[in-house]
Parts: structure tokens; sequence; C-alpha cells
């Protein structure tokens, strides 16, 4: 994805190696032995699907409206040209559940063409992590706290005793300053992983 693409545009893919909750599937073979699977037409998804090639006949899926996405590393699938008859693997046992949760979600999408509201709840912690993204990206260019303070979270800093008037303002900015710094220091997988508390 384009790092200049915003949160609803942008089509970030992962493998399971950055984020457990990536589904890996693979084609059953057509041949006979399928067991009677019944097949998905991921055409019928074409809006929401990004695909991007892997290695060994391998496709990174990305189904995604900007909102809530579905991420499935699947083998086998001959270009996604036709229907297909799929298997999951499940692996792991604490990492198991990003997956069946992942899996209960994909279930639901092909099933009614559109994502679960249900089954995509809303992450309670974003606002947050979004002003700590925000304080992280202001500091690093060198605004100051008194800027941050009157910029993000529009109080008045011009009068000579602002620092006094808005001490509970200054104390959240450096708080989210740190919990910036803990969030860059853990990478990706730790977002992907639940997210800093």
């Amino acid at each position: 994805s384009d790092p200049d693409d915003d949160a609803l545009t942008a089509r970030p893919i992962w493998s399971r190696g950055i984020d457990a909750g990536v589904l890996q599937g693979s084609v059953v073979s057509g041949d006979g032995d399928d067991g009677g699977v019944d097949r998905f037409d991921f055409r019928r998804l074409d809006p929401l699907l990004t695909v991007l090639p892997g290695e060994r006949d391998r496709a990174h899926i990305l189904i995604s409206d900007g909102l809530r996405s579905i991420r499935i590393d699947l083998l086998g699938n001959g270009g996604l040209r036709e229907p297909l008859a799929l298997a999951w693997r499940i692996a792991g046992v604490t990492c198991a559940d990003p997956q069946i949760t992942a899996l209960t979600q994909f279930v639901a999408l092909a099933r009614h063409g559109r994502f679960s509201r249900t089954l995509h709840p809303v992450e309670r912690r974003a606002a947050r992590w979004t002003q700590m993204l925000r304080v992280h990206d202001a500091i690093a260019v060198g605004v100051s706290t008194r800027e941050i303070v009157a910029g993000l979270f529009g109080v008045d800093t011009l009068q000579p005793r602002w620092r006094t008037d808005a001490a509970s303002w200054r104390l959240r900015v450096q708080r989210l300053a740190r919990g910036a710094g803990r969030c860059l220091a853990m990478g990706p997988g730790g977002w992907l992983g639940g997210g800093p508390v």
C-alpha cells in the first residue's frame, strides 16, 4: 500500500508471521477428491479485493472496505479465476483465537456479501491510539508541548500561567508521548496482536 494513502484507501497486506489473524488456506483439488466441499468465487467480492501474488503459487489476499478487513494467504489459488473449494489451516493454541475469529468473519462475509458489524466490533482504543500517533508526529518535527496542547486539544495556552492552568493537559501529552514510544518499540506485530493498552 502507498504510504501516502489515507486510512480508508490504504490496503496493507500482512503475512501470518506479522499478524496471527491471517487465515492460511489452500485450494482443494477439483479432480474428485474435494469431498463434496462447496466452492466460493472470490470474484463476488471484487470491489473489496486486493490480491498480491506470492511465492510457489501462493496469493496474499486482502478483503477490505477501508474500515474492516480479512487477510488470507491462499496456496494453489490458480489466479482466483473460478469458484474454489477451500480448506483452512488453524495452527497453534493461543494464536488459534484470532484465526478462528477471522474464519468466522470470512464465512459471514461469503454468505451475506457484506461485513458483519457484530463480528467486526469498533476498536475502543482507536481514539487514544490516534492521539498517541499525533503527539509523536508533532514531537518528531519539533513541536513544543505548549503547541501540542493548543493545537490538538484546543486549550488556551496564551496566558502566562498556562503551565499551571493546563497542568493536566501537559501531563496528558507527556503520557501520550511515552505511550507512543512504547508503541513504536512494539513494531507492527504488537499492534496487530491487540495493540498497546
